[in-house]
């Protein structure tokens, strides 16, 4: 029957059937996404510690670590403390490398997991607006040992918020590392029980096509997202120059 209908759409519309394929995918994926926000099946944990990521991601986000090798990993919006003790972990598997977290207010949860075995990696929390002056000065004296950067947003999800936040913090990410934005599946949350108003267009999304739009040294790394089982929709942003 699928691929009776694929035909009939080849015919009709003039789509091949890998293209078909492919669109038939993707919406089923765009469904998935939609009953995992709405469900809060996202709500997983990480050596006990909340942490609001998809197990796919999770998955590319230690690949990426483990081939970048940073430095200096740099998460917004650290909330429960789950996502910094998470790159802690790995990075203290790879032996190399500290996590800087930022968050308008951290939670007592957060605090904790500097005491955890596995968070000697955390350098520090911090309680800041990730885009505030203030905040700025302090990750500038903190970022004092070169070596490549990785930043993940997490923080506010309001378009213009997320679109500030690209601007700034893609000048500290170093070529050949990442800019992660997570969250953009909300466009496909739209219109559900958990969505906001306005987030067919509020979104961070949005933020990153607009940002992409502008500049020429950052791609969205397709391959590294192969399985496209994400909440970072176009969102994985490599610095190729």
């Amino acid at each position: 029957m699928t691929k009776k209908l694929a035909q009939a759409a080849e015919g009709r519309f003039g789509i091949n059937l890998t293209d078909y394929a492919e669109y038939l995918t993707d919406d089923i994926r765009h469904l998935w996404l939609r009953m995992h926000a709405n469900l809060h099946l996202y709500n997983r944990t990480w050596l006990g510690v909340p942490i609001k990521q998809h197990p796919s991601d999770m998955v590319t986000m230690q690949e990426m670590i483990h081939q970048v090798r940073p430095r200096w990993v740099i998460e917004t919006g650290t909330k429960f403390g789950g996502g910094c003790l998470f790159y802690s972990s790995i990075l203290e598997m790879i032996g190399h490398g500290e996590v800087v977290g930022v968050d308008v207010r951290l939670l007592p949860e957060a605090l904790e997991v500097l005491k955890h075995p596995n968070g000697k990696r955390i350098h520090s929390l911090h309680e800041f607006d990730s885009v505030s002056p203030e905040w700025l000065a302090k990750l500038k004296s903190i970022l004092c040992e070169e070596g490549p950067v990785i930043v993940i947003l997490d923080s506010c999800h309001d378009k213009a918020h997320v679109l500030k936040e690209l601007e700034i913090y893609s000048k500290l990410v170093t070529p050949g590392s990442y800019l992660l934005c997570c969250d953009a599946s909300w466009k496909y949350c739209a219109d559900s029980p958990i969505a906001g108003e306005d987030w067919d267009w509020n979104n961070p999304h949005a933020a990153i096509m607009e940002f992409l739009e502008g500049t020429d040294s950052f791609v969205n790394d397709m391959e590294l997202c192969w399985h496209k089982e994400t909440y970072f929709h176009d969102g994985y942003l490599k610095r190729v120059k």
